[in-house]
């Protein structure tokens, strides 16, 4: 690339020889020349030039002066006096003055070499400069981030801490102070960052993931880091920029909550539904039968000629379905009084107690049946946390159904057995007993009002209420039968912590 210079010089002669000079040096360059302050001053102006060339002893004007023109601007182009009368203090003040050197006229053997250091110096000063003011920019933007930035050596040792960093750390300075990346994490940590994290970054220079920071030496938390090997740097230093992400861990977890909290709500609107319908089924099916009787009943009392027996008749069978729609009001009140666990007392409930208690109720029914029943529980769920009143009614139903649908030619042999399946409790009741066609009747097994062995006593509402119960704590029951081989009842439930 040319060399652009300006030649500031009144004397053409002198010029010519200049450029001869410079010709015979095979420089590579293109030239403007300045006899005046005012042709100066308008060529640093309008043109751009790699260095200045300057006489010191110009009529009006001189290299003084230009120098001072160019300060006062504030150009920093390479300036050199090329004179032919200068005296060693005028030069040494020049040279304080900003000048890079002086050659005299009459000896220019080493015109050629100056140009190319001062240009070259210049070059260096300016990349230089600029680096600062990138460092500088760099390093007020690293102060001021809100990302934690260190640096830190091969042994550890900790050589920078942003304000963000120190501020989190809780420490007041990094000078005079010997902080070591063991500072910053836990045990567990630590020992990640030892045996997976260095190893990666040696090898690779970089590692980026998630690992917890100890805030003021004490609370841990996340952020996500990127760790970079400085490359240029042989002895080992190492970047670490971390981002806290607590208060995004914090909204995805709030997201996960309410997400769960969502679904629990549609769940037990649900749940309200199916019983606004089973409300509505036994309105309109099994309350209407009993009332269309009553009132059949009851204008059949307005005969006039009928005998004082027949009257009394009727009377009984009013009562009679008087006493049916009452038995289903009763049924009604059970069943819409039903709450969801979410509105339940969630406590400490001891199984073998609340098997014994049944087993008490069932006293007179298992003593009748002259059943076997066998009760193995694993030891971590004697005590579990959950609804007493729910947990109770499902083994009386359970325990109950067994006993009264046994078959009676075999000795009813009734096995429970509750075991944890990872964080699930599992409570299996199996009998001997008539069993049932699951073919069949399996898709409504659970179902209200559903009764399949009209020879036993019973309204089909125990199962629709065990399982709604179990709907509740978000479990699941599963009836494994065939006829004349007994069922196996399988009922699962999340432990509570």
């Amino acid at each position: 690339m040319d060399l652009r210079i300006l030649i500031v010089e009144d004397d053409e002669n002198d010029t010519w020889l200049l450029l001869r000079y410079l010709k015979n040096s095979k420089l590579d360059f293109t030239y403007q020349t300045a006899d005046s302050a005012e042709t100066f001053e308008k060529a640093i102006e309008e043109n751009t030039f790699d260095i200045i060339l300057s006489d010191f002893n110009i009529p009006g004007f001189g290299g003084d002066r230009a120098l001072n023109l160019l300060n006062e601007k504030g150009m920093s182009i390479p300036f050199v006096l090329v004179s032919g009368t200068i005296g060693e203090e005028a030069a040494v003040a020049m040279m304080k003055a900003g000048a890079g050197d002086y050659v005299m006229k009459d000896n220019l053997s080493r015109l050629a070499e100056v140009i190319k250091r001062e240009v070259a110096e210049y070059k260096t000063r300016n990349e230089k400069i600029k680096y600062q003011l990138k460092s500088e920019k760099l390093s007020n933007i690293v102060e001021a981030s809100q990302e934690i930035v260190c640096t830190f050596t091969d042994d550890e040792k900790i050589n920078y801490l942003n304000n963000s960093a120190l501020n989190f750390f809780g420490f007041h300075e990094i000078e005079n102070h010997s902080f070591q990346i063991s500072d910053l994490l836990n045990t567990e940590a630590y020992e990640y960052f030892k045996t997976q994290i260095c190893p990666q970054v040696k090898s690779n220079g970089y590692w980026g993931g998630e690992l917890n920071l100890l805030k003021n030496t004490k609370v841990e938390i996340p952020f996500i880091l990127s760790i970079v090997k400085h490359q240029q740097n042989i002895s080992g230093e190492y970047s670490i920029i971390a981002r806290n992400i607590q208060e995004l861990k914090d909204n995805e977890l709030a997201i996960k909550n309410s997400e769960a909290e969502k679904s629990k709500l549609l769940e037990e609107l649900q749940n309200r539904y199916e019983r606004m319908m089973e409300f509505n089924y036994i309105v309109s099916h099994n309350m209407r039968s009993p009332i269309a009787h009553v009132m059949g009943l009851k204008n059949l009392l307005s005969i006039t000629d009928m005998s004082q027996e027949e009257k009394e008749k009727i009377i009984t069978m009013i009562n009679d379905e008087i006493k049916l729609l009452d038995d289903i009001i009763i049924d009604l009140n059970d069943i819409l009084s039903q709450k969801s666990a979410i509105n339940e007392k969630i406590e400490a409930v001891n199984l073998p107690e609340i098997y014994e208690t049944v087993k008490g109720t069932l006293k007179e029914e298992i003593k009748k049946s002259n059943a076997e029943i066998q009760f193995q529980i694993a030891s971590e769920l004697h005590d579990i946390k959950s609804i007493e009143p729910y947990i109770k009614n499902i083994f009386y139903t359970l325990l109950s159904n067994a006993i009264k649908f046994r078959n009676t030619e075999n000795q009813l042999k009734i096995n429970i057995n509750i075991t944890k399946k990872d964080d699930l409790m599992v409570m299996t009741f199996e009998d001997n007993g008539i069993g049932l066609d699951m073919e069949a009747h399996g898709m409504y097994l659970f179902g209200l009002y559903k009764r399949f062995h009209l020879e036993s006593e019973g309204k089909g509402l125990g199962l629709f209420m065990a399982k709604t119960q179990i709907d509740s704590m978000r479990g699941n029951i599963i009836c494994i039968s065939n006829l004349g081989q007994g069922s196996k009842f399988i009922v699962s439930l999340p432990l509570n912590e």
